[in-house]
């Protein structure tokens, strides 16, 4: 009864204080939980009062720290919070601060003084708790299986979970996934063999003439021009296309196919390629880490991210602050007054950006604004002020969506760039897109020959149509550059590259084998060597293909380290051992290079 009082004390304090639903269908799975974890955790308290006090107040806070991040931030708590407690309390009003330690005070006092330490079968009971403990930690997978069967598990959607699970079961469901998807934790001697040589990081830098960065990046932004059985029409604006036409329409390869925008996100902030089939983001980034905000915060840049999403979606709320960036707009900073569907336009994001930075344009420092759109995705809603302009002969309707809501980003992208550039004539500009749009999921590439129905009969060519979207960089009045195909992870380096940053970074341990520029994906590595391309999978023998598995695997375990390990890579007195790789400055020299086919590489 004390258990079933605490659980509905907490459903209605968190309903009372945040908006909560009283009742959901979750509700009798949760609860079920929540009495089972009481009944385990009764047996090891010798006074009732005591368990009561102890069991309440967690129920309590879980309850409420759910509740409050949901009604906050969109989403619920995660454990990867844990590792922003720390960042909370240095930054907490002292009165903040006081109350949190002070009630984890409280409760561990109460449990040490409840405990039956000299009753053996209660010390019995905590060593079978114990034993549960570590056993969920050495093997989560078969729990997580279970659990995941029973209560689903939608990666993109934390909210929608927790309102399936109910705050009991959603925690023990993603404390779960996280021991399962834990990456193992390299060794000093395993990262010390896995460093390149000449670049270990030291956090020197060499700016050249300090200007402003902005970096674009548009969702599910590609040239559906190539879909030549479903469309008539060029759904990118002349306009677009001349653009992009000055950089020999260069590609960015992306590391995803119609979704996990956030390992784009990655690899173009953190210099590190994604290989693995999760986010990023969720729960392999819990250290902090000098990605591109940082690496340029030490040189004086102020650094702002915009999003016009919840802000805990991805996990960004965390990570932004972890990477570098110095102040992270979305959710409630911006004014929802020009909808698609349930995403705000592009155009109303863009003039609430440059109203933003209009005062950091004219500060004493430069700026890195960094813009992530939302208009674009799925499922491709227009509005009564975007109605639709291209017709279809695919047999998949959502084409016809996308190339008017195509049409209608890259419009309002040029107006956006026409803005900037008078505002800030010397700024460095990156725009690109994501990932490709899924379109009968890929059915319309089929249709237009793009791709092989089945994926057994795919040619290179073909796996890297489904990574390559548009890349325009804009080099202040030098204008547009040419770039060929660049994987999305090399975006970093070669941004301060242009920045004239010489610095040397993390960024450096992903340079790319001599003679090739590697786009690994999942399952797969995709070697350019020069105007060819090739796949290597799993028993792939060739020469190059060894060199991109070997160069793979130390750049895991360098991504290990330094975004969830001990970050060995980072200490001075690590030596420089394995070379052959190329520096910045000849990957620079690399991108810029013509192609034997007449484009530039």
């Amino acid at each position: 009864m004390i258990a079933v009082l605490i659980y509905f004390s907490s459903v209605f304090c968190a309903g009372l204080l945040f908006d909560q639903k009283f009742w959901t269908p979750a509700r009798p799975a949760d609860l079920t939980l929540h009495l089972l974890l009481a009944l385990l955790l009764s047996t090891i308290f010798s006074r009732r009062w005591s368990f009561a006090l102890t069991f309440g107040a967690f129920t309590l806070l879980l309850h409420l720290g759910h509740a409050a991040k949901m009604a906050s931030l969109g989403g619920p708590l995660s454990p990867d919070d844990y590792f922003a407690f720390k960042a909370f309390i240095s930054i907490a009003e002292p009165w903040q601060r006081n109350l949190v330690l002070g009630g984890g005070a409280l409760i561990l006092l109460t449990l040490l003084s409840g405990f039956g330490w000299r009753q053996p079968r209660r010390l019995l009971a905590a060593m079978v708790l114990l034993a549960l403990g570590v056993g969920l930690t050495k093997s989560p997978q078969p729990l997580l299986a279970w659990m995941d069967r029973q209560f689903g598990h939608v990666e993109w959607d934390p909210a929608g979970n927790f309102q399936r699970r109910g705050p009991t079961v959603h925690s023990l469901q993603e404390i779960t996934r996280f021991l399962a998807t834990s990456q193992p934790i390299p060794r000093a001697d395993e990262v010390a063999a896995a460093l390149p040589s000449r670049v270990t990081p030291d956090g020197l830098t060499k700016p050249g003439v300090a200007r402003n960065l902005h970096v674009i990046v548009l969702e599910s932004f590609w040239d559906a021009g190539q879909l030549k059985a479903a469309l008539s029409e060029d759904p990118l604006p002349e306009d677009f296309r001349a653009l992009w036409g000055q950089t020999g329409e260069s590609r960015i390869l992306s590391p995803v196919f119609g979704g996990y925008t956030a390992n784009a996100e990655f690899e173009a902030l953190c210099g590190f390629p994604v290989t693995e089939p999760s986010v990023r983001f969720e729960r392999n980034l819990t250290r902090q880490v000098a990605c591109l905000p940082a690496v340029l915060g030490q040189d004086g840049y102020a650094s702002v991210a915009s999003h016009p999403n919840i802000p805990v979606f991805w996990n960004r709320n965390n990570v932004y602050q972890r990477i570098g960036f110095e102040r992270f707009w979305a959710g409630a900073d911006f004014t929802y007054d020009d909808m698609n569907g349930g995403f705000l336009s592009d155009r109303s994001l863009y003039r609430q950006v440059l109203e933003k930075i209009d005062p950091l344009l004219e500060g004493d420092k430069p700026l890195f604004n960094y813009v992530l759109t939302f208009f674009g995705h799925l499922p491709y809603p227009l509005s009564s002020d975007r109605p639709p302009i291209f017709e279809s002969k695919s047999a998949h309707p959502d084409v016809a969506a996308y190339a008017s809501t195509l049409h209608y980003k890259a419009r309002d992208l040029m107006e956006f760039l026409a803005a900037l550039r008078e505002r800030d004539p010397e700024g460095l500009i990156v725009v690109f897109g994501d990932h490709l749009p899924v379109l009968g999921g890929l059915g319309a590439y089929v249709e237009s020959g793009l791709v092989a129905a089945e994926r057994a009969d795919y040619t290179p060519d073909m796996y890297l149509t489904l990574a390559a979207t548009p890349l325009i960089i804009i080099d202040g009045k030098n204008g547009p550059v040419p770039l060929g195909n660049l994987p999305m992870y090399r975006l970093p380096s070669l941004i301060l590259t242009l920045l004239g940053n010489g610095s040397r970074t993390l960024f450096d341990f992903t340079a790319s084998p001599e003679g090739m520029q590697v786009r690994p994906l999942v399952g797969m590595n995709l070697n350019l060597l020069g105007d060819r391309v090739e796949v290597c999978q799993d028993g792939s023998a060739s020469e190059s293909c060894e060199v991109s598995a070997s160069w793979l695997d130390r750049v895991r375990v360098l991504a290990a380290d330094l975004f969830i390990g001990d970050q060995h890579a980072l200490a001075p007195s690590v030596p420089e051992t394995i070379g052959g790789e190329a520096s910045a400055v000849e990957l620079e020299a690399e991108v810029s290079a013509p192609r034997a086919d007449g484009r530039d590489s």
